[in-house]
């Protein structure tokens, strides 16, 4: 599904486990709950996307936009995050087992 496009889709629950989404777009999408771990999100677009309480474990969005996304409460435990935009992406209540470089913060991720 490499290059697929999802934006402003309802995916609530969806599973796409261990699935090639390297930049699918998902801008816009509800994704709540969805289930992307394993999956290669690289490059892909999730800005402005809702993604709460859905699970990256071990999924690739090295390069991603998760530009203004909402991840309160995601799992992205071994995730490979190279490269990704947070600018204005909520974390709250995420779970990271990886640390946010100084200039995802200076974006504005927020991390309460």
């Amino acid at each position: 599904m490499e290059l697929a496009g999802f934006q402003d889709a309802n995916l609530q629950e969806t599973d796409f486990s261990k699935s090639d989404l390297t930049q699918a777009s998902f801008q816009g999408a509800d994704a709540t709950k969805a289930n992307f771990s394993g999956v290669n999100l690289s490059e892909a677009t999730l800005s402005k996307g809702n993604f709460a309480g859905a699970n990256f474990s071990d999924a690739d969005i090295s390069q991603a936009d998760l530009s203004d996304a909402n991840l309160e409460g995601a799992d992205l435990k071994g995730v490979k995050a190279d490269g990704v935009t947070w600018t204005g992406a909520n974390l709250k209540n995420a779970a990271l087992d990886f640390v946010l470089g100084e200039a995802a913060m200076k974006g504005g991720a927020i991390m309460e």
